[in-house]
């Protein structure tokens, strides 16, 4: 090949995305941006959360009216009688429907005066919530994941004890058997029955991000992330064989950081969102990309936003219709997943 071959090859811009189909919905948020989006167990909610603020925008479906801005638990139970409130160094406030002060946990650590309380989870049958702590050491982050029984706090375990590698925020089964997660470079399944590791799923080669599990638990979807220089970026979407833990298919084309792993209803398309600012479909069998979207419009904001450009969040609604994006856009948008992927791919 000529030098004038490779340095046009360098230079070649990437590839257009495809039309973006307009949204069902497009629901004013956060000037800045993005940080998270979820929907209420009922599906007749969403909610986001803004970059640099603790407010929660909330809005009632389908019609997509403002109903309120306020402090959001940030985990609800799925019969909606429990909430459970991440506060940082004061840990995770767990209430009742009503706000009543149930109970608090407050983990310590030999390594930290005050770890944070990172994020909280229900189980899908509510009988337990497992939650995240992190230190932060220098340039390290000791993190660990545990549970208790949700109702009453007690009988703490831990899922992962206080380490050093990094743990993606996990993903449960469809049959609320297992759940999903990440430790370092590797992607860890546990048995929700006994609390123990039930497979382990190695790939990544300097880390694993998000994860998530198809609507019939049979594949499970993980992304790498990013380290420090001089080790570079990660961004492959890896899809593995549940039952067996082979490796399906590895899913190259991001070029930044991966935020948003969500399987289509049927399972047979996976969709993923990036700080590349694009939207990707997946043809889950075939392991290729079907279509990129750039749905987001980019806004100026100022340098302390923690996650920057393009796509920080995704969600699905409980019935497996909707998809919600949110990320450095002033909008957060909600399509119907038919109209995400193109008939016939």
């Amino acid at each position: 090949m000529t030098r004038s071959a490779v340095l046009l090859l360098l230079t070649a811009p990437a590839a257009a995305a495809d039309p973006t189909p307009k949204p069902l919905l497009e629901l004013p948020a956060d000037p800045v941006g993005t940080a998270r989006v979820r929907f209420s167990p009922t599906g007749t909610q969403l909610t986001a959360r803004g970059e640099l603020t603790e407010s929660t925008h909330v809005w009632d479906l389908p019609a997509g009216t403002r109903a309120k801005t306020v402090r959001w638990p940030d985990a609800i139970s799925p019969d909606g009688k429990l909430a459970a409130w991440v506060e940082a160094e004061k840990g995770i406030l767990v209430t009742d429907a009503g706000l009543k002060e149930l109970y608090r946990i407050a983990d310590v650590s030999k390594e930290h005066p005050r770890p944070r309380a990172e994020a909280a989870y229900f189980s899908p049958d509510g009988k337990t919530l497992y939650y995240t702590y992190n230190t932060f050491i220098g340039y390290g982050r000791e993190q660990w994941l545990r549970a208790v029984d949700a109702a009453t706090g007690a009988n703490k375990r831990d899922l992962i004890a206080p380490q050093w590698e990094g743990i993606a925020p996990p993903r449960f089964a469809p049959d609320g058997k297992t759940l999903v997660t990440t430790l370092g470079k590797d992607v860890v399944v546990f048995d929700l029955a006994t609390g123990k590791e039930a497979a382990r799923l190695s790939g990544h080669p300097r880390g694993a991000g998000r994860v998530a599990y198809s609507p019939d638990g049979k594949v499970i979807a993980s992304v790498g992330v990013d380290k420090l220089p001089p080790f570079g970026l990660d961004s492959t979407v890896r899809l593995w064989d549940a039952a067996t833990g082979k490796e399906l298919h590895a899913l190259a084309g991001h070029t930044e950081v991966v935020r948003g792993l969500e399987f289509s209803p049927d399972g047979r398309h996976l969709l993923s969102g990036g700080m590349d600012e694009t939207l990707r479909v997946w043809d889950v069998a075939a392991g290729k990309e079907v279509v990129r979207y750039k749905p987001l419009v980019r806004t100026a904001q100022p340098d302390n936003v923690p996650n920057g450009r393009g796509i920080h969040a995704m969600a699905v609604s409980p019935d497996g219709k909707l998809l919600a994006v949110g990320g450095n856009d002033r909008a957060v948008k909600v399509w119907e997943f038919s109209a995400l992927v193109p008939k016939g791919k």
